[in-house]
């Protein structure tokens, strides 16, 4: 996908949240966003600052603990797409490209596997993705961040990253908030 058409992306999901603020009677709203490059584009920042949106950007190599999709929801999606993949490639009708290279399940297969999955997919996982994040009940964060340091799992890259010893000065620091 090129650049452009990320950025048009972005800034028509940043402009449908205002509408739904208002109906809920909130008048801003903070969004937590991995440090994919396209999020850090200035065009992004304005249109966000525009709307009364807050961006904070989670630390690299973190979204493994504070996003609920990689938390809870993805693992089992790409499941039964593997399990869709395994099967057509099993059992399926396959055709060759002139190098006799096997072409892919198509479109069609692919939009039709993510759209049964999809209805399939249980929402009350997409809650507790959000809980288990921290993002609507805190007290599960704790034990999860709890369990991560004893474990060591991601502070000895982070502190490597950023060359700092002192790992509360690391993570969200106020100049991660773009207000």
């Amino acid at each position: 996908m090129q650049l452009s058409n990320l950025l048009s992306t972005i800034n028509s999901l940043i402009n449908r949240i205002p509408p739904h603020l208002d109906r809920n009677g909130f008048n801003e709203a903070t969004l937590i966003w991995d440090n994919a490059p396209c999020h850090k584009k200035q065009t992004v920042i304005d249109a966000a600052t525009s709307k009364n949106l807050k961006l904070l950007f989670v630390p690299p190599r973190t979204t493994n603990l504070v996003q609920p999709a990689d938390i809870a929801w993805f693992k089992p999606l790409k499941s039964k797409f593997n399990r869709f993949w395994t099967d057509w490639f099993i059992n399926g009708e396959h055709t060759f490209t002139a190098n006799q290279n096997l072409r892919s399940p198509g479109y069609e297969n692919i939009i039709n596997w993510v759209s049964v999955i999809w209805n399939e997919f249980d929402t009350t996982l997409l809650k507790e993705s959000f809980d288990m994040c921290g993002l609507l009940d805190s007290s599960n964060l704790h034990s999860i961040l709890d369990k991560l340091m004893h474990e060591d799992i991601i502070y000895k890259e982070i502190i490597e990253d950023n060359n700092d010893s002192n790992v509360d000065s690391i993570i969200f620091q106020e100049d991660q908030f773009i207000d």
